[in-house]
């Protein structure tokens, strides 16, 4: 069975920056529309709520350990993406084989510079619950709508997915 870990990545922004008195106060709605399509579709899934939950580097890392998902994904926005990459690179550095997934508002706008990180493997482009899903079941990348990925050291731009008809 396949194992996925969606990660909300945590602020950690240090005293003296604009955005350390603000914080979300709200659960990922996107990454639990995501968990609840891999479940459907029997792919074992957890979310590591680092805002809900304040998690160390090395804690963040032990539960990575302790799952071994294949795919970690992550929802960024342009004030999380530092950390989130952070994040990324030791994982990497750790555990070379396992998919990095990247999603959220920076990187949908910003895919190119993100996907220039060594460390980041593929970007989910706008709405991500079904793109994410044929990535996690291996669908081919390059017939996967919606992504943009690395393939022999080139940026692949998929075509962008139809955003879904009916959401309920």
């Amino acid at each position: 069975m396949t194992h996925v870990l969606l990660i909300n990545p945590p602020w950690g922004k240090q005293k003296g920056s604009i955005w350390y008195k603000v914080a979300s106060c709200l659960p990922s709605l996107g990454l639990g529309y995501i968990a609840a399509t891999l479940e459907q579709n029997n792919i074992q899934v957890e979310i590591l709520d680092c805002q809900a939950i304040t998690y160390s580097l090395d804690e963040i890392l032990s539960k990575i350990e302790s799952f071994q998902p294949e795919y970690i994904g992550f929802t960024a926005t342009t004030v999380l993406i530092q950390n989130v990459l952070e994040i990324s690179e030791s994982i990497k550095l750790r555990w070379p084989e396992k998919k990095i997934v990247l999603g959220g508002v920076h990187p949908t706008i910003a895919t190119e510079e993100v996907l220039t990180n060594p460390f980041v493997d593929i970007v989910v482009r706008g709405e991500g619950e079904f793109t994410f899903l044929d990535v996690v079941k291996n669908k081919p990348m390059k017939e996967v709508l919606g992504i943009s990925y690395k393939s022999n050291g080139n940026i692949r731009h998929n075509l962008d997915r139809p955003l879904i008809e009916d959401i309920n």
